[in-house]
């Protein structure tokens, strides 16, 4: 091998190694790099910001959010039911934007929007890991806030043989809050009888729109607020029973009127008339008797019973009926003619296949 060709051969060599060393240090070169600007991009906190809102969905912010289903009542709203508000309530895109006034140096804080609405907060910080001088951010808190979804508990006052629902959910004892508040009309007689009463319900809280249903006995839709007349919510008779109480309260009321009126001077006989639409033994049956010396000076008035108005006539239990009535009497005295009003009560209970009156009580 002569000379010429020898050098020719050793530069050849020297120049591939020196190609070699030059790849292998422009792929060094290159790896630094590409480790240098990844390292740089994850130092910049939009990297961070973007990975959070991409992973955000209802689901996660469901998990995010017990404390405020812990809240609810359980015994109206299900957990399940609450993340179905929740997830519903959540429609819009999701966003975010940089709170200026709570981020500093060494975090950023972003407001979360579902819509044009906040629904909670996160921040990004430098993790601890170095490399190249830069340190990757990180999310490193989130929480929410949806308390705009939360419905105060209702208070529900109802006849205790009515049905009340709060999201389907009937509502019992644990919710009873006052019982044994009586009807206006029945008043007078619940140390005496046993009679249908109010009590009111209070659920807790929940979350969305809430449906509150009140159904009567025979499971028609009741609506009840703060103008109810509480007296309308009582069992009204069926037409039979009410064309037999408006007959019998009639007859009785004109047999009093004549018996406190002394009609014809008859005040024997007018007591015994009236005692035939009285129940026997009773302390109404007891009165008129004893109404009777004091009717012996009287002289017959001339009287007439002009108008009887039924308010009311409630069933009651045990073959027992409330009649509220209003009725007319026109009488004359001294000066004339004179038309008297008077509002009672009454009890009228089944006997033998009639109605008699078991109790009067003057309005």
């Amino acid at each position: 091998m002569t000379k010429r060709t020898r050098s020719r051969l050793i530069f050849t060599v020297c120049l591939l190694v020196y190609a070699v060393l030059f790849l292998i240090g422009t792929a060094i070169g290159l790896r630094y790099l590409w480790d240098y600007m990844d390292a740089y991009e994850l130092s910049r906190p939009v990297h961070a910001v973007d990975a959070y809102m991409d992973k955000l969905n209802a689901d996660y912010i469901c998990e995010r959010s017990t404390d405020l289903i812990d809240m609810v009542d359980s015994s109206v709203q299900s957990e399940e039911d609450c993340r179905k508000v929740i997830a519903e309530s959540l429609n819009g895109k999701f966003s975010c934007v940089k709170n200026l006034g709570e981020s500093t140096k060494d975090k950023t804080v972003y407001l979360i929007r579902c819509g044009s609405r906040i629904i909670g907060r996160f921040t990004v910080a430098p993790g601890e890991e170095i490399a190249y001088g830069f340190a990757p951010w990180r999310v490193i808190s989130d929480s929410f806030d949806l308390s705009y979804l939360l419905t105060p508990g209702h208070t529900i006052t109802a006849p205790d043989n009515y049905t009340v629902t709060v999201n389907g959910a009937p509502l019992g004892a644990a919710h009873i809050i006052e019982s044994g508040m009586r009807f206006p009309v029945l008043e007078e007689f619940y140390n005496t009888y046993s009679l249908p009463a109010l009590v009111t319900y209070q659920t807790g809280t929940t979350l969305g729109d809430t449906e509150v249903m009140i159904t009567d006995p025979a499971g028609a839709p009741v609506i009840i607020d703060e103008t109810t007349d509480w007296n309308t919510l009582l069992p009204a008779c069926d037409e039979a029973t009410s064309d037999r109480l408006v007959v019998s309260i009639s007859a009785f009321l004109k047999a009093y009127v004549d018996f406190t009126s002394c009609t014809n001077n008859d005040t024997y006989g007018n007591h015994d008339r009236l005692q035939a639409h009285i129940l026997p033994g009773t302390a109404l049956s007891q009165r008129m008797k004893d109404a009777i010396a004091g009717l012996k000076w009287v002289s017959d008035r001339h009287a007439k019973l002009a108008n009887v108005q039924i308010k009311q006539l409630v069933p009651l239990d045990g073959g027992k009926y409330l009649c509220d009535v209003i009725y007319r009497v026109d009488t004359r005295n001294i000066t004339g003619n004179v038309q008297a009003e008077s509002h009672v009560k009454l009890i009228f209970t089944e006997n033998g296949g009639s109605l008699k009156a078991e109790t009067m009580l003057t309005c």
